[in-house]
């Protein structure tokens, strides 16, 4: 064989390693589909997220429940792979693998 081309063993397992390689990114794509997280997982972790402010002595119940706070005011954005949360046209929220994670422009 002329220098610096694949035997077909090396060829073989190349292909093999794709291959595996593939399935793996199809598994992590179909999981990340699957695992989004929705409206109402959304509603649940704000709630928790004001409840933890108020038991932390950050303020009274009555200010953490500002109208930007409530969930309806919120546009869910379903972007396939993870999920957007919205307010005022800003996205504060991001939700991937049932998990949600707070923006930059967030209502602290």
């Amino acid at each position: 064989m002329p220098r610096g081309s694949c035997s077909a063993l090396g060829a073989g397992r190349l292909r093999m390693k794709w291959y595996i390689g593939l399935v793996l990114a199809v598994a992590l794509l179909a999981a990340a589909v699957a695992t989004r997280p929705g409206e109402g997982s959304f509603a649940n972790y704000l709630e928790r997220r004001v409840r933890g402010k108020v038991a932390g002595g950050a303020q009274p119940l009555s200010l953490a429940m500002d109208r930007r706070l409530f969930p309806k005011n919120y546009v869910y954005k379903n972007r396939y792979l993870w999920a957007d949360m919205e307010l005022d046209g800003r996205v504060v929220y991001s939700g991937a693998f049932e998990r949600w994670f707070s923006r930059g422009g967030a209502a602290d």
